[in-house]
């Protein structure tokens, strides 16, 4: 009962962030050698709509939780062995530059570009109609993605615009201390990235949370998830290993401050989140 509650009074804190409309926050941090900052575009609430559940009564029962719903759409830069490193690009350009600069980040900074996968909310940012966004960036993206990404038809734009463009084999060395980690369910091709430097490590994970419900139950899942069964026994894996491994997680999706750790819970998981600072 003590782990509940403490839950519910984690979710509750994540649910005062969520509930500001439209909210942006900039969180730092160090890991190890490395300076990751954190970009929260807007803080939302998910849409009932578009949370399933196998298992309907235990799905209601959750969603009189308050602060169940709290998401947010972010990405991440890490500044690593001399190069500035952007996970995701978020929604659209306009935004993007403008949080960037905020963060103190000029696009023509941005050496890499390293994607999770390719919905909208995640290379929105990357042309500004047909111009790329960040035109000294390589881009990363792994193989499966760029397949399925390509056969939608909504690749081409992105393709001129970044002819420098690396797509990787399943647990890829990136850049010295960046390894890919298959997440694959989300989509086809959804990529995390363990991130290690002066013996402490962070997961980028993309979309692996897209609400604070997901830690409660881990088999709740989306309706556009395109694979729901790969993506509910993705989770449960790289949650399984984060809580045992003390490493730190970061989530484009994830609430105020998008970094922290996770903890088992009487009920799934617990999400701890962390004061900006040395992780």
């Amino acid at each position: 009962m003590r782990n509940i509650l403490k839950l519910l009074a984690v979710i509750m804190i994540m649910a005062g962030a969520a509930t500001m409309a439209y909210a942006q926050e900039i969180h730092r941090y160090k890991l190890g050698d490395f300076e990751l900052i954190a970009i929260m575009q807007q803080a939302n609430a998910m849409n009932p709509a578009n949370v399933l559940n196998e298992n309907p009564s235990k799905l209601a029962s959750l969603t009189n939780i308050k602060g169940w719903d709290g998401s947010s759409m972010s990405y991440f830069v890490l500044k690593a062995n001399g190069k500035t490193i952007l996970f995701d690009t978020g929604l659209q350009p306009t935004n993007t530059k403008q949080m960037l600069a905020k963060a103190g980040v000029m696009t023509d900074d941005v050496d890499m570009i390293v994607l999770t996968h390719t919905h909208g909310d995640h290379i929105g940012g990357m042309v500004d109609g047909t111009s790329a966004v960040f035109k000294k960036a390589h881009v990363y993206i792994a193989t499966e993605e760029a397949a399925w990404w390509e056969k939608q038809g909504s690749a081409s734009a992105i393709l001129k615009a970044y002819s420098n463009m690396t797509r990787f084999a399943q647990n890829a060395n990136i850049a010295p201390g960046i390894v890919s980690v298959p997440a694959f369910g989300h989509t086809p091709g959804h990529t995390a990235y363990k991130i290690t430097s002066g013996g402490k490590t962070l997961v980028i994970w993309g979309d692996i949370v897209h609400t604070a419900i997901q830690f409660m139950d881990p088999d709740t899942y989306l309706k556009y998830d395109s694979d729901p069964k790969t993506a509910i026994a993705t989770r449960k894996a790289l949650m399984a290993d984060i809580a045992g491994s003390q490493a730190y997680v970061a989530g484009m999706h994830m609430v105020s401050p998008l970094v922290g750790k996770i903890k088992e819970a009487e009920t799934g998981y617990e999400f701890v989140p962390q004061p900006d600072g040395a992780m």
